[in-house]
């Protein structure tokens, strides 16, 4: 990975670790975070996944996968995605995924703005091939050529009231897949987006504010990072190749060159303690995240916090966290039947003894 700075302290060149992370939205109307599922590798790791006999596919296949395993214990869910995720094999997999489960995932992504889109064929008169699409149709000149029939609302969009334009239109996608997906095409502010959702049915709008929801999960991963230290581990082992800064695109994996077992199951053993650290993680952003919501209005952040903008009535994994540095030890000690009180008094009497 390449980074651009202006500042001096960080380097140009990069190696960082590639994640795929889920989460549900939960919240109330004032107040909603992203509370997060599972934290997992999804690229990277073709080669340790291949050693533990685990099938190799891409990242976004990944990420549908993660996510059909939450809407199997949610119900029918909704699945926002980045543009980066309008890609074949996604659209392929969530396809197994329907027939298997019907209605039990719908995704929603953003196309980009050279998305090519095709009208359904037309009918068939009975000669050659039966056409599989219509005409193609570049989605970005629909702004301009279809003007007059964008409808107007306002919509909730990242946390205020806006005035959006939009289009509602079904088209085919994906080469040699042609697959039927609803575009939304969304003007605000001055900014022009495309959106792509596999639920035909669903209302423009209500793709639309779906969509704005994905931002949450960029605030987790700050929170995550800033608040609780989810990405400061240091697990590594001498049994990782080094690698190679100036390695060309397509070179082989240098994890390839590994065929010892020993060293093998140590890189497996590093992967893993990285993963489960993630894991913690999450669990601890989650219980601060419902902690939040459960103490909506109980607790005035000023009296211990000072906020340079006025806080809402639901507070932040900041200032939750702030509020148990203060009294958690207070907590625990006028609940002595907690077990967690317990094992420390336990502690302390054998100290004492000792």
């Amino acid at each position: 990975m390449i980074q651009e700075s202006e500042s001096a302290s960080k380097h140009s060149f990069i190696h960082g670790h590639f994640f795929g992370a889920v989460g549900v939205l939960v919240g109330t109307a004032t107040k909603s975070f992203c509370l997060p599922l599972s934290i997992k590798f999804h690229d990277g790791n073709q080669c340790i996944n291949d050693w533990l006999g685990k099938d190799v596919v891409s990242h976004t296949v990944h990420m549908l996968r993660d996510g059909i395993c939450a809407a199997k214990y949610f119900g029918n869910s909704l699945f926002v995605l980045d543009r980066y995720f309008l890609t074949v094999p996604l659209l392929t997999e969530w396809k197994k995924c329907e027939q298997e489960y019907p209605d039990k995932l719908h995704i929603i992504t953003r196309a980009k703005k050279n998305c090519i889109a095709y009208e359904k064929p037309g009918p068939y008169k009975g000669r050659g091939r039966r056409p599989l699409h219509g005409d193609a149709v570049h989605l970005q000149k629909l702004f301009k050529s279809k003007s007059a029939c964008f409808q107007k609302a306002d919509l909730q969009i990242y946390g205020c009231e806006k005035e959006v334009y939009f289009l509602s239109k079904i088209y085919l996608w994906g080469q040699k897949l042609y697959q039927p997906l609803q575009f939304v095409l969304a003007e605000y502010d001055g900014k022009q987006i495309i959106l792509a959702s596999t639920g035909l049915s669903m209302t423009p709008e209500d793709i639309i504010t779906a969509y704005a929801c994905r931002f949450k999960i960029e605030a987790m991963f700050r929170e995550m990072k800033q608040q609780l230290g989810a990405f400061f581990y240091h697990f590594w082992t001498n049994a990782a190749p080094k690698l190679n800064r100036y390695s060309k695109k397509g070179s082989p994996d240098p994890l390839n060159k590994i065929t010892d077992k020993s060293k093998q199951t140590k890189i497996i053993e590093a992967v893993t303690a990285i993963e489960r650290y993630l894991l913690l993680s999450c669990i601890a952003t989650g219980i601060l995240q419902m902690l939040c919501l459960k103490y909506e209005g109980k607790i005035k952040v000023s009296n211990f916090r000072y906020l340079r903008t006025p806080s809402k009535s639901v507070m932040s994994e900041a200032s939750m966290m702030a509020y148990l540095r203060r009294n958690l030890f207070r907590f625990m000690a006028k609940q002595k039947q907690i077990t967690i009180t317990k094992i420390i008094l336990n502690k302390q009497n054998f100290l004492g003894r000792v």
